[in-house]
Parts: structure tokens; sequence; C-alpha cells
């Protein structure tokens, strides 16, 4: 938090109940084939969707502010004033400018490393200056994004970047029980995947009722259930009709 060079400049400010996740245009649906020959049942998803980038989030801590801006930059500043649009959204005047660090790399421990920051006078060494250098880490936060900095020594900067994109993935099965059922037509059979069961069914009629239309099903025949995320199959055609 050493001194530097005083500039006024306006930034917009991120509101915290704003969505830090941009809405994305759905992805194709998944389809299923089926090998009757040998019970193959072959879903294919579509390719997944990249997530957007990282957004920048700001930390107010007394004087000064701070703006990180993952893969980029950091930056610290000072709030003379806040205003609002009429659009309702927040502009902040900010002075005393000063970079951080721009994005050089990742470190051992996965920490985003930042350096070639603005010039800084030590009170340590008063006659010699550095530039600034920063790490941040990233941490998981499942609802809300936060960011938080520190200055463990002079001209040297930590932040930890608190985000729902850093939270471990969901089980592969996990992801695919939350799927809706799909069905795949092969002639007299109609074959249907379910997140916890497949089936096998002939189509006698649909039935059309308030613009939804409903199979009748005959001839319904458990084939299997999904018991782990190999999706092993069960042959219980003994309990049921036959195919």
């Amino acid at each position: 938090s050493s001194s530097s060079s005083s500039s006024s400049s306006s930034i917009p400010s991120p509101s915290k109940h704003a969505s830090v996740y941009p809405p994305l245009s759905a992805p194709p649906l998944p389809s299923l084939t089926v090998n009757p020959q040998n019970s193959t049942f072959v879903t294919c998803f579509p390719r997944p969707v990249p997530p957007p980038p990282l957004p920048c989030l700001m930390h107010h801590a007394g004087w000064w502010s701070y703006e990180a801006c993952p893969g980029s930059s950091v930056t610290q500043f000072h709030v003379k004033k806040q205003t609002k649009t009429p659009a309702g959204a927040t502009v902040l005047e900010v002075t005393d400018l000063t970079s951080l660090g721009t994005f050089e790399g990742t470190g051992k421990k996965g920490e985003e490393l930042y350096g070639g920051g603005g010039l800084c006078v030590s009170s340590a060494e008063p006659g010699l200056s550095s530039p600034r250098s920063s790490s941040l880490l990233h941490s998981c936060c499942p609802s809300s994004p936060s960011l938080t900095a520190s200055e463990p020594s002079p001209c040297s900067y930590t932040f930890t970047y608190c985000h729902p994109s850093s939270c471990p993935p969901r089980p592969a099965l996990d992801v695919a029980r939350s799927q809706p059922c799909r069905q795949h037509a092969a002639g007299w059979w109609t074959y249907e995947v379910c997140p916890d069961s497949f089936t096998q069914y002939h189509v006698s009629a649909a039935v059309r009722k308030g613009g939804k239309v409903t199979a009748v099903k005959e001839h319904v025949t458990r084939v299997g259930v999904v018991v782990d995320s190999a999706e092993v199959l069960d042959d219980d055609d003994d309990d049921d009709d036959a195919a």
C-alpha cells in the first residue's frame, strides 16, 4: 500500500447482486442409439460448452481498494466517489491507480503469478525501488464470489479469489442422473434410458391431451439398472415379459 502517483479515472463496479454467469445458449440434446443384438446402449452427449471467462472482482479495505482479473491483471486504487447511472449501474471515481502486476504464469501450487507492477519504494529500504508483484489463489465459493487481499511483505500482495467455478466438478454419474430420459425407436421396439434404469417397450398408440403427446406402452421390460459409474446392466428378464 505504498504511495503512488495521483490520477483520477472512473471504472464500473460489479454489483454483488448481479449474476456472475452470462447466459449461455442451450446445447443440443443428447442422443441415444441401441444395438438390440447385444443390448448395448450408447448415449452421445454434445461437446461441453466452454466456461465463460472469470469476472473481475473487487475488494475494499479502508483507504485502498483492489481489483483482480484472473489471467490478466491486478490493480490497487482509492475510491474517491461512487455514483449511480440512470440504468442503476455503479460507477467508481478512483485515484492513485497502481498496477500490482500483470499475469506471468502459474506457480508450483497452482497460484497465478503477477509481476511488473508499478514501482514501489519500501519504507525499510527508502533508497531502493522495485516493481510490485502479486499472487492469486483460487478457492471454492458455491454461491457468492468474493475477493480478499493482503500485503504480507512490502510491495508484495496475496489475493484469494473465491468463485463457484473453482469448486470440484460433480461426479460423472451424478451428472448423468440429472439428465432426462432418452428414447430410441428401432422398429417394433422402443428403448428408453433414464437416470436409474434401462427399459424396452412397444408403443401401441399415441394420445394427445392438452397439447402433450403421451405414448401408450405395451410389453414393458426393464433390461437393467444403473449400479455404478460404469452403468453395469443387470439382466432381469426372468421377472418381466420376455422381449
